[in-house]
Formats: C-alpha cells, sequence, structure tokens
C-alpha cells in the first residue's frame, strides 16, 4: 500500500483492559491480529498523532493529559503514549482507538473499533495498556493491528482509561502532514474507476423496521481520492419519492438499529455533507429508484469501507441498510 499523506481529525481514547467494545467492518479478507513491539520506520506519511485531554463529562479527580503517536506498516500500527496527571502505579491500563469521531460529546465515543465484525477485539488483553509509575507519569508502547490502514483510523477516538475502566481521557487522531479537509457535495460529475477504488453494498430492508416498504437494491461507489460518485439503483420503494435521503452512516453493521447511528464524515465541527439537495434518490410510480450523485465525507476509500449506508424514505424514516465492502 503506498503510503499516504492525507490529514484528517480522528479521535483517541484510552481506557482500562476491562472495556467491553464493539467491533467495525473492515477491508474484505483482512483479519484482526495482534503482536508483540517491534520498531517499525517512521516518516511523516504514515504517522497519526493525537493530543490528550480530559475525557468529556468526566467528574473524577484524574486531570491527566498526553500525546498518542501511531506509524504504520499497512495494517500494523506502532502505538506509543505518553501522559501525566494520571494515577499513581497504574498497570496494564487500556488505551484503544474507538469507533466514534469527536471527543466532545461522551454519547458519541461509542466503543472499538476494529474489522472484519465477528473477530476478536484486538483492543482487549494483556498488549494494549499503558503503565503509570508512583507521580502519575505513564507509557504505552505495542503493536496492535485493528482491520484498517492508517487511513482507515484518522478521526477515530481514541480513549484513556484508569484501573477501574472509567474513561479518563481523550483525544483526536490526526496527520502529521496535513490538516483535514471538510466534506463537500457536488453536482454530479464521472470520476476514474478501478478495480481497486470501488465499494459496494446490497441494500436489505433497516434492522427493525415494520413499515409497509420492503426494499432491496445496491449501491456503487467509485473514489477519486476523496470524491466518491455514489451510485444507488433499488425497488420495493414507495413510489414517486423525490428527493429522498441516501447516507454513510458511522456504524459498522446493519444487524443492529443502536449501533447504526447517524451520518459519517469528518473533520468534526465541519458542515454535515449528507444534508441538503444533493445526496437523494428519486423513485418513480412503481418503486424503482436510482440516485447518482458526487460527495466528499472527509474519508477516501479505505476511511469508509466497513460502514453502513442508509436509505431513507420520504418522511426521513430509516428504510434500508447495506454494509460497504
Amino acid at each position: 500500500m503506498k503510503a499516504s499523506t492525507i490529514t484528517l481529525a480522528a479521535l483517541f481514547y484510552v481506557h482500562s483492559e476491562n472495556e467491553n467494545g464493539f467491533g467495525a467492518l473492515a477491508k474484505k479478507g483482512k483479519a484482526v491480529k495482534k503482536a508483540k513491539k517491534t520498531k517499525h520506520p517512521k516518516s511523516a506519511h504514515n504517522v497519526l498523532t493525537a493530543d490528550i485531554g480530559v475525557y468529556p463529562e468526566y467528574t473524577g479527580d484524574i486531570t491527566m493529559s498526553g500525546n498518542v503517536e501511531i506509524s504504520f506498516d499497512e495494517y500494523a500500527m506502532d502505538f506509543m503514549f505518553e501522559g501525566e496527571g494520571l494515577e499513581a502505579d497504574c498497570a496494564n491500563c487500556g488505551i484503544h482507538i474507538h469507533l466514534g469521531t469527536t471527543c466532545s460529546d461522551a454519547d458519541l465515543v461509542y466503543g472499538h473499533y476494529w474489522a472484519p465484525a465477528g473477530t476478536p477485539d484486538p483492543w482487549t488483553g494483556d498488549v494494549t495498556y499503558y503503565d503509570s509509575d508512583a507521580d502519575g507519569n505513564a507509557t504505552g508502547d505495542f503493536v496492535v493491528v485493528n482491520g484498517y490502514s492508517m487511513e482507515g483510523n484518522v478521526g477515530h477516538a481514541v480513549v484513556v482509561h484508569a484501573s477501574d475502566g472509567s474513561r479518563i481521557g481523550c483525544g483526536v487522531l490526526e496527520s502529521k502532514t496535513k490538516q483535514g479537509k471538510s466534506g463537500k457535495v457536488g453536482k454530479k460529475a464521472k470520476s476514474k474507476k478501478s478495480k481497486h477504488s470501488n465499494l459496494s453494498a446490497d441494500i436489505g430492508v433497516y434492522p427493525e423496521y415494520t413499515g409497509d416498504i420492503t426494499m432491496s437494491g445496491n449501491v456503487e461507489i467509485s473514489f477519486d481520492e476523496y470524491a466518491m460518485d455514489f451510485m444507488f439503483e433499488g425497488e420495493g420503494l414507495e413510489a414517486d419519492c423525490a428527493n429522498c435521503g441516501i447516507h454513510i452512516h458511522l456504524g459498522t453493521t446493519c444487524s443492529d438499529a443502536d449501533l447504526v447511528y447517524g451520518h459519517y464524515w469528518a473533520p468534526a465541527g465541519t458542515p454535515d455533507p449528507w444534508t441538503g439537495d444533493v445526496t437523494y434518490y428519486d423513485s418513480d410510480a412503481d418503486g424503482n429508484a436510482t440516485g447518482d450523485f458526487i460527495v466528499e465525507n472527509g474519508y477516501t476509500i479505505e476511511g469508509n469501507v466497513g460502514h453502513a449506508v442508509v436509505v431513507h424514505a420520504s418522511d426521513g424514516s430509516r428504510i434500508g441498510c447495506g454494509v460497504l465492502m
């Protein structure tokens, strides 16, 4: 894989090793594994960093600060953490990358981030942790693979935990070389395609949906760096649905409605590219639908793989879902 120079806002979250998390889908066929600490060559093009501050809404006595630096050798990440102001003599206390992409709202940090779904969580066990001394100064250094390359991890949260598992620190992962670009939308324009730059999803009925619409369809997205040429075809939709929404969501599953979450874009704090008058489909009198548009959500193909695509009805309800592979 070529070294990346892409920068996006990302979150870093540290926590204790007994915290439970949940997974995400990743590049098809890539297994999750862990490894003992080894050194990898670094360059400014394959490094993510995060400044760690106090976790949102944390009200305890620990006021920590620190920084994370992760260098990538394809999927293997050499993960280094230094911190201060932590509890004294915290041994094997957890630090992990999470699904969320913000440190401003505790409800949006979510759980552990890894893929493929159904494989063991690489953020648990005896590898992904830090140790602190009697003065609360901490270091952590290990190698881990979560199923994503650098571009799939940028913009995600890393969280720091105390010995009791509480979340005490959070930061935003960014590229070392470039500030992230905000999501943008545009009118339909053709992008170059190759077998290496496409994602697709089979769309079925949204989990726990109980309405009268029984839809099916497919999505194909071709990427030209950040620009995605988003194409949708569907059937069984409501008749004459005009400007009905279809969007990529933060969640990485279509099996649980509670884990699909909201729109997925970066950097945090920039306008949501999935709102407005571009990212939609139209259906005819028989409920057959097409949609074709250009949009940028701040992520390249690696950052979008494994995320859920959601199809909406005219009233905004969620009626279809599929995972990008």
